[in-house]
């Protein structure tokens, strides 16, 4: 590992685990698991642009105009990415909620791919399962009575067997 001071060590992840359960709760990108969070402070580069999280790419991935794209990835915090899309929802592109799932998946390999750290880490996690711990998000979290959908924690665990696989290989 690089020592990035944003990345815990492995064993620093797996003691934390709660192995009774094999469940992992993230949500805050500075606690334990924040590595699993979009907004983790973990650039990558999709389509020849670095961004500066899986969260500004994810959020920019919403608008076909580049000034829209533009402003997103040039937020300081993930947060304000997200505002400012949901700013412009109106004139978010009309396929999003067919395509967005998929432009997810793409950042979270990327994120992994980019960052073998972290894919390290994110292996390690197998066969727990995943959950995002977002009180306020029904369908990306498990929303605040626990029975969100969870599609970020799935997509989690989808990309770690394709990444497992991919090392069987």
């Amino acid at each position: 590992m690089d020592g990035d001071k944003d990345t815990p060590r492995l064993d620093e992840v797996a003691s934390s685990v709660d192995a009774r359960h094999g469940v992992i709760k993230f949500y805050d990108p500075t606690a334990a698991f924040g590595w699993l969070s979009t907004f983790s402070n973990h650039p990558i580069t999709l389509d020849g642009i670095q961004w500066p999280t899986v969260e500004h790419f994810f959020q920019a991935a919403k608008f076909p105009r580049s000034q829209y794209r533009t402003l997103i990835k040039e937020a300081h915090w993930p947060a304000d990415a997200k505002d400012l899309a949901a700013e412009w929802r109106a004139v978010r592109r009309p396929d999003w909620n067919m395509v967005e799932e998929q432009v997810m998946q793409r950042a979270l390999i990327a994120k992994f791919e980019q960052h073998p750290e972290l894919l390290e880490l994110l292996i390690a996690t197998n066969p727990d399962l995943l959950i995002e711990d977002a009180n306020d998000d029904e369908y990306w979290g498990c929303g605040q009575d626990g029975k969100g959908q969870n599609r970020l924690g799935k997509l989690l665990m989808i990309v770690r067997a394709e990444m497992i696989e991919r090392t069987v290989r």
